[in-house]
């Protein structure tokens, strides 16, 4: 299956290629070049894997979130709810296009085996000699000069500079380099940046043997030994070859080229920063993994498609309203009617429902048909959460009296919060609100559910009062305490700040 990690590893590898192209193809630290092309390939698949996680989340009009201390919250407003919005059916192109990506992938498997068969064919029957290091497979061509493994295929009468050039070859271990990404290749046949990859690292391990033999012969007499023969490539494709035709500038170029290991010191030492910066940008951006899972939720249909309904109920019995239904890791989600029903259509078959309501404990279902489903909520107290203010005193724990019309409740990844969490919340509120004179006068006590947004920069924004009015100076005074809060911490949606409106629910009690 074609996921988000796999589609990431294919870009990073790309970005990678890209930057060594512009920092170190030039470079004559050959070594060191090796290790950072064979590194990107850890670096690629290692990337999409330390992005921190995922949270599915309903979607509403916009990226705005509702969120509640001690109920589901409530919108004033034109927001269109959760449940207004149109879906539209996964589109099956996904399907088609994994079966051309397995198709792909087994016609080159199909080539990579067939190569090794055409390797073992071609050594059947030609004499070879067991060196220290090596075997020596004497040819009948003085053009076919290749190595493999340990396989070192030329004529009785090589030129000792080019049979000292296989040597490195094999001696550095360059068919692994060429096998592994041979294996990368398969899986990611369709990605171009794969095949120059591939041939950079090629032309690369030219370089390294080119250097080491030079050091024994003369780079003019080499280089002539290079132009001077008719070139011949062997259809054992993942073999280092020692004429190659598409090589051969690039090889006479660097053959002398003045080493500058000062300067391609200073480069190599930006690796570090490099990828300190890509983990940095990896770790803390949800965005780009996000959006990929996106697509893939959207277009992969999982087979069947369904049409999902069903009855929200408590562990009595009663109708569970405005409770949040969503689909694990999709935009596809509803919120129960006051009856407690809901419906979500074209849910993919084998998806994860989930059902959630603060004050009660989540459920987690899988959708296997189209049956009618009966849900049953199980109170969970310990979820609700609520200011209340008795005379000049603060306390948490009891469950709120008065609610909205218009709910929507929609998931962010991060919610906004106040610096400190929610016990010094607690902890600003009992050393800031008061209990109204006016109030204590007329015997009024009640809830307020103070309503404001949390912006991008944390400020609180748009402060009023939703519900019925009590009176006697209760709403002024949950509004003034809101007021004097300092910044909060922004919510975060997709890797970035979002605003947020945010219900704060504050009673009032005399004692």
């Amino acid at each position: 299956m074609i996921t988000a990690h796999f589609i990431l590893f294919n870009v990073y590898l790309a970005g990678w290629l890209g930057l060594y192209l512009i920092l170190f193809n030039k470079t004559t630290g050959f070594k060191m070049n090796r290790l950072i092309l064979l590194s990107g390939i850890l670096v690629a698949f290692i990337l999409p894997i330390i992005h921190i996680h995922w949270t599915p989340y309903s979607y509403a009009g916009n990226s705005s979130a509702l969120i509640s201390l001690a109920q589901p919250a409530y919108n004033v407003g034109s927001s269109p709810s959760v449940s207004s919005r149109q879906y539209v059916a996964p589109f099956p192109v996904w399907k088609t296009i994994e079966i051309i990506y397995w198709c792909g992938v087994m016609v080159m498997s199909f080539l990579f085996i067939q190569k090794f068969i055409r390797f073992f064919f071609f050594i059947k029957g030609l004499p070879h000699h067991v060196e220290e290091d090596h075997i020596r497979i004497i040819t009948g061509s003085d053009h076919e000069v290749f190595s493999f493994g340990k396989y070192l295929f030329a004529p009785a009468d090589i030129s000792p500079a080019i049979y000292q050039h296989e040597l490195v070859h094999i001696r550095e271990r360059h068919t692994l380099d060429n096998l592994l990404l041979e294996i990368v290749k398969i899986f990611c046949w369709f990605n171009p940046a794969v095949y120059w990859y591939q041939n950079v690292l090629r032309t690369l391990h030219e370089y390294m043997a080119d250097s080491v033999v030079t050091r024994s012969f003369e780079k003019g007499d080499y280089a002539r030994l290079l132009t001077s023969h008719t070139f011949f490539i062997s259809s054992v494709a993942f073999t280092n070859h020692f004429f190659n035709r598409s090589q051969l500038q690039k090889r006479l170029i660097m053959l002398h080229k003045q080493n500058t290991p000062q300067k391609a010191g200073r480069k190599y030492l930006l690796i570090v920063p490099l990828v300190a910066v890509l983990i940095i940008i990896s770790v803390s951006s949800f965005t780009l993994k996000n959006k990929v899972n996106d697509i893939i939720s959207e277009l992969s249909p999982s087979g069947q498609s369904l049409d999902v309904k069903g009855v929200v109920t408590d562990q009595y019995g009663n109708p569970v309203a405005r409770a949040t239904v969503t689909m694990f890791n999709t935009h596809k989600g509803t919120i129960t009617n006051d009856k407690g029903q809901f419906e979500i259509n074209n849910v993919s078959k084998g998806g994860l429902l989930v059902v959630s309501m603060i004050g009660y404990s989540t459920i987690h279902l899988q959708i296997d048909s189209e049956k009618k489903l009966y849900l049953t909520l199980y109170s969970n107290p310990s979820n609700l959460n609520e200011v209340i203010v008795t005379g000049y005193s603060i306390a948490k724990g009891h469950p709120i009296e008065k609610k909205s019309p218009g709910s929507v409740f929609v998931f962010v990844e991060q919610n906004p919060s106040f610096p400190g969490g929610k016990e010094d919340l607690m902890r600003f509120l009992q050393h800031n609100i008061q209990y109204p004179q006016e109030a204590r006068k007329e015997q009024l006590q009640g809830t307020v559910v103070v309503s404001f947004v949390v912006n991008k920069d944390g400020s609180l924004t748009q402060i009023h009062t939703i519900g019925q009015t009590i009176g006697g100076g209760l709403e002024q005074e949950a509004m003034r305490v809101v007021k004097v809060m300092p910044k909060w911490i922004p919510g975060h949606q997709n890797g970035e700040t979002v605003t947020v409106p945010y219900t704060l629910p504050i009673r009032f009690v005399l004692q």
